[in-house]
């Protein structure tokens, strides 16, 4: 067995002689190839790890951070010890030389892990693949995955293996013509294109990691949902290319389904889709006693049912428009240094400018003095009722959304595809289920059948087309 794996150029020129001159004067000796290995875990770790996660089309979170800080990569040192013992060692060696620079080190009140960048010199240079093959260290591994890995992949296929078993030898991407995509992101988003690199050889070599996070939204994290859009073109199956089976507007959706259960003071349905696993009894009574507006939430549901709710609200809000006919936004965020940075962020259509506030407002606390947030809290004042009742009982309402949003797509719609149409393959994408083209169709009429049999509530499924063609 063989690991590959990413590293700069630059960095990888230098280390044979840094190391051969270390291990003259240092006991244990260094290795390369264990070295390379914790540096390529830079341009691996933010593939899998946003540096700040809060859901996948909210905020664009980037914006909000120093240009040092978007290449921070935080390394649990228990983590790297199952990996190596010592390899606090290696850590110095590339602290000591310069290598790396320490970011942030261990907080003991918040229990955060230390936090590293590479240094300039070296930070946003090209990388090549490299072989791994010191046998000693490669026992770490199985399959070219840490131990930690397989046990988070086993524990996923016991929980949802229907989305997992199309991650086999038939799923493949034409790795030479995203590599020269890839490429062109090098001199204007160098992120962008380390990250697409390394997505590339994680399905060209078959490192399949899954992971569920029960606690922060209960969606299914695979190599698929790290993978950009424009990456997923080269994807194929079998042969055929794959095609996206988007819910429209799918918070908003599964939030009308939560409105009707308030409405009619339905216990059943919130059981039906979910949500009473995060809604305790107490919440849920206090939610079916507000004094709501009904007129308002039906008329809420209807535009998100019936039109385009993202397209509905502008006609109640105010919208920037710049010179350049661009609509824009003045947020303020704290970074990771706790100092507030102003940006301005500009959206090519109206349609996106307002989708990403009422995600915004979604995610705020109920007392956000966000100018857009409250302008729309005046618009829509019995949902902020809604959202205000959750926050007094401890719920957060991103987490109560998404959660009914995984558990109705991934634990009753796709479980149930699965069973009787075993041969449609199946991956999921957050909000989105992901088929081959040949069943498209067919599993777009399934959602929305299975869909408006769980929630009661008929969505909009959109199809997302990735063809290389494209």
């Amino acid at each position: 067995m063989i690991i590959k794996v990413l590293i700069q150029i630059e960095l990888l020129n230098c280390l044979p002689t840094l190391i051969d001159e270390y291990n003259l004067s240092n006991k244990p000796k260094l290795k390369l190839d264990v070295a390379v290995y914790f540096l390529s875990l830079f341009n691996s770790v933010p593939t899998q790890y946003r540096i700040v996660e809060k859901g996948e089309y909210i905020i664009e979170e980037d914006d909000y951070l120093d240009e040092d800080e978007l290449h921070i990569v935080s390394l649990n040192s228990q983590k790297m010890k199952k990996i190596h013992a010592d390899y606090n060692k290696y850590f110095d060696f590339f602290l000591k030389e310069e290598l790396i620079i320490l970011s942030k080190d261990y907080s003991t009140e918040s229990k955060e892990s230390r936090k590293y960048r590479i240094t300039d010199n070296y930070l946003t240079k090209k990388l090549r693949r490299y072989t791994i093959k010191d046998k000693t260290f490669l026992k770490n591994f199985i399959n070219g995955l840490t131990r930690e890995q397989i046990q988070k992949n086993e524990e996923c296929f016991k929980l949802r293996p229907y989305l997992l078993r199309s991650f086999d030898v038939s799923l493949k991407i034409e790795h030479s013509k995203a590599f020269d995509e890839c490429e062109t992101f090098f001199e204007t988003d160098y992120r962008k294109y380390s990250n697409g690199i390394r997505l590339i050889l994680e399905i060209y070599y078959k490192l399949w990691s899954f992971s569920i996070k029960t606690k922060s939204d209960n969606r299914l994290h695979t190599n698929f949902t790290r993978t950009p859009k424009y990456l997923r073109k080269y994807i194929t199956y079998k042969n055929e290319n794959i095609i996206g089976m988007d819910i429209k507007t799918s918070q908003p959706y599964f939030l009308c389904v939560i409105i009707k259960a308030i409405l009619l003071k339905d216990k059943k349905l919130l059981e039906a889709i979910g949500a009473t696993q995060v809604l305790n009894g107490i919440t849920i009574d206090e939610l079916f006693k507000l004094d709501v507006n009904k007129d308002e939430l039906i008329k809420f549901v209807l535009s998100v049912l019936d039109v385009d709710y993202y397209t509905t609200i502008q006609e109640e809000i105010t919208i920037k428009q710049n010179e350049e006919g661009k609509y824009y936004r003045t947020v303020q965020r704290k970074n990771q240094k706790g100092v507030f940075v102003t940006k301005i962020l500009d959206y090519d259509t109206s349609r996106k400018y307002t989708k990403i506030l009422l995600m915004e407002f979604f995610y705020s606390g109920t007392d956000s003095k966000i100018p857009e947030v409250v302008e729309l809290k005046s618009k829509i004042p019995s949902i902020a009722k809604i959202f205000k009742c959750l926050e007094d009982n401890s719920i957060k309402k991103s987490f109560l959304l998404q959660y009914i949003e995984a558990y109705c797509l991934l634990d009753v719609v796709a479980k149930r595809i699965s069973e009787k149409y075993p041969e449609i393959p199946i991956w999921s994408i957050h909000d989105c289920l992901v088929t081959t083209k040949s069943n498209a169709d067919k599993l777009k009429e399934l959602m929305v059948t299975y869909l408006a049999e769980t929630t009661t509530l008929t969505p909009q499924i959109e199809l997302e087309t990735w063809t290389s063609e494209s």
